[in-house]
């Protein structure tokens, strides 16, 4: 329909699809687009915006509208990490690029991810070793992770001792590698074109960490800056999902335009 040669044979969220597909029949039903490159707009390119779920209906509609607008540009904002099948996830490149800050959990969010992290959160609860109390409890003063893992849980699957809560665990686990055989290999959707990953350097915050980690802004509970580095990443760097304090709060609209803005301005740019 939209003449996008690039998307042929290619896998697409289907919600999101499905309103990136309805936008784009709304923009020709009434011709907003072209009255405003006729008009007012003429001369101007096209840049397309969108955050979260808006990110990856806005590389839908990219995609859609690119072979009639090959200028345009997509700024795709803490994006979905299922929108597009692995080789539109690549050629959309060219005119798609997307921020990811921090630990930020959803564009690590797919099917792949989700159950890898059941799984290692089953395996975690199967290797405490001791009482849920204990377990909960925050870690000692100048205690190390290493350190709290080794006091909390056995050192591998081997020592587990037998227990009923072990057996299924490893009955469930049995379960759905069978329902994945017999249902054939899944269809794996990625992150969306040109990922520019601002990962931080340091852990040092104020105020309260818990709302912070929320997404409340720091106007009611700041945290101190941290210093966060840019690189280009591919899209097998994000199939991981980060189990941190920051993983809710670096998905939030404000602390992304945030460092976006340091960023800028240690280039010079306003």
């Amino acid at each position: 329909r939209y003449g996008c040669e690039c998307a042929r044979g290619e896998f697409c969220h289907n919600g999101v699809l499905n309103i990136g597909d309805y936008i784009c029949q709304d923009l020709d039903q009434h011709g907003v687009l072209g009255k405003l490159f006729a008009g007012e707009c003429s001369g101007y390119t096209l840049r397309i915006v969108g955050h979260s779920l808006g990110a990856g209906v806005a590389a839908v509609i990219s995609t859609f509208l690119r072979p009639r607008y090959p200028s345009l540009r997509c700024l795709a904002f803490s994006p979905p990490g299922c929108v597009f099948s692995r080789r539109l996830a690549d050629e959309c490149k060219d005119y798609v690029t997307s921020y990811v800050l921090g630990d930020d959990v959803v564009p690590r969010l797919g099917l792949a991810s989700m159950e890898n992290l059941r799984h290692e959160l089953l395996l975690c609860l199967s290797k405490i070793r001791v009482s849920k109390h204990s377990a909960l409890r925050p870690k000692k003063r100048n205690e190390s992770i290493s350190e709290q893992n080794s006091r909390v849980l056995y050192k591998s699957n081997a020592d587990i001792p037998a227990s009923e809560f072990w057996e299924k665990v490893a009955e469930f686990e049995d379960v759905q590698a069978k329902k994945k055989t017999k249902s054939g290999p899944d269809i794996c959707l990625y992150p969306i074109g040109k990922i520019i990953h601002l990962y931080r350097t340091s852990e040092d915050r104020r105020g309260f960490p818990a709302l912070s980690s929320l997404g409340f802004p720091s106007l009611f509970f700041p945290r101190k800056p941290d210093n966060y580095v840019a690189k280009l990443a591919e899209v097998d760097d994000l199939q991981e999902i980060i189990v941190s304090s920051t993983a809710l709060a670096d998905h939030q609209p404000y602390y992304v335009c945030q460092e976006l803005e340091r960023f800028a301005q240690s280039f010079g740019l306003e």
